[in-house]
């Protein structure tokens, strides 16, 4: 699906389990021998502790629902059978990225870092290990509030502009 888009630069981006995916594709990508890739992962989560991935599990329908209600899926009308398989795919997202070994070698990282909810220390190893995660460059944008209102506050307006920079960067090579 993307093989039409590899002779131009790429930006991938995702938020939370989307960064994985987006990191996943990224690295794929630059082993394949692509080398104008950026990734910009929103609020991703990562660690090179094994007791970090084997603490994320399942979470039960009453955790889920609230998360739902919250971040605007649920409306008027849905079904039940809906909602059942939006806790099933979830969990299996949350079990998935416990499972996945990210290596490193991706190309260009730009983490995208909620600040609310961490220590400081917590927020310095996180960009550890990313930078060491980085191919080709690597920076972190720090955005106030939490993980799950970085897109839903005014910091999406920082997000934005991040993703815009990444776009001018390709823009200042490609007329080099």
């Amino acid at each position: 699906l993307i093989e039409p888009l590899t002779s131009q630069p790429l930006i991938l981006t995702g938020l939370s389990f989307g960064g994985l995916v987006a990191y996943e594709m990224a690295r794929r990508l630059t082993a394949a021998g692509h080398r104008r890739v950026t990734l910009v992962l929103l609020d991703t989560q990562g660690s090179d502790d094994p007791g970090f991935r084997q603490q994320i599990g399942t979470v039960d329908m009453a955790e889920f629902r609230d998360k739902l209600v919250r971040f605007n899926g649920m409306y008027p009308g849905i079904e039940d059978a809906q909602v059942e398989r939006y806790f099933h795919l979830y969990n299996h997202n949350r079990l998935a990225m416990a499972a996945y070994e990210c290596l490193p070698q991706a190309g260009r990282i730009v983490l995208v870092q909620a600040r609310e909810g961490f220590s400081r220390q917590q927020l310095h190893e996180l960009r550890g290990f990313w930078r060491r995660r980085a191919g080709n460059g690597y920076q972190a944008r720090l955005v106030h509030g939490g993980h799950w209102d970085m897109l839903e506050s005014a910091e999406v307006h920082r997000v934005s502009q991040t993703l815009r920079r990444e776009l001018q960067r390709f823009d200042a090579q490609e007329a080099k």
